[in-house]
This record gives C-alpha cells, sequence and structure tokens, in this order.
C-alpha cells in the first residue's frame, strides 16, 4: 500500500515494499505518465535515487552471481547432437 504524507510518497514495509523516502508524489506520477506515453515502456520503472540504487545494485549482485556459475549452468543442456 502507498501513503502520501506531507510531500512524500511512502511504501507501507507489511506489504513487502521499502520506506521511498524523498520521492515526490507529484514528480513520481509525472514519470508514471511519462513511462506509459512513451514509444517504448519497459516493464520496470524505479521512482527515486534509492529505489534505482538498490535495483542496481542487486542486478550487479545477480550479474556476479550467473557469471560464476555460467559453465556449471550451461553444462545442464544437452550435448550437441542429442
Amino acid at each position: 500500500m502507498v501513503k502520501v504524507l506531507g510531500n512524500q510518497l511512502f511504501a507501507i514495509p507489511e506489504q513487502g515494499g521499502q520506506w521511498l523516502r524523498n520521492v515526490h508524489p507529484i514528480r513520481a506520477c509525472e514519470a508514471i505518465i511519462a513511462a506509459v506515453e512513451s514509444d517504448a515502456p519497459y516493464l520496470r520503472l524505479l521512482l527515486g535515487k534509492m529505489a534505482y540504487d538498490l535495483a542496481v545494485a542487486k542486478t550487479e549482485t545477480l550479474k556476479e552471481n550467473f557469471s560464476y556459475w555460467q559453465d556449471l549452468s550451461l553444462g545442464a543442456d544437452f550435448p550437441d547432437g542429442e
């Protein structure tokens, strides 16, 4: 659930979200509208620096993990010709 308190937008932690501090509700709405009206809207829109930084850090961690297990992961396929 999202609540607006003053000029800040918050995702309530009980719903599995993180506190979104410093996200201006009007700017967030404008960003959402711009994304929806975009010629190439993507699946996810990160609102605010905290959300962006956390998502980028998570993506980098996932990429490192995938790279570490690349040979083992790719070795699970059927061999060519089978």
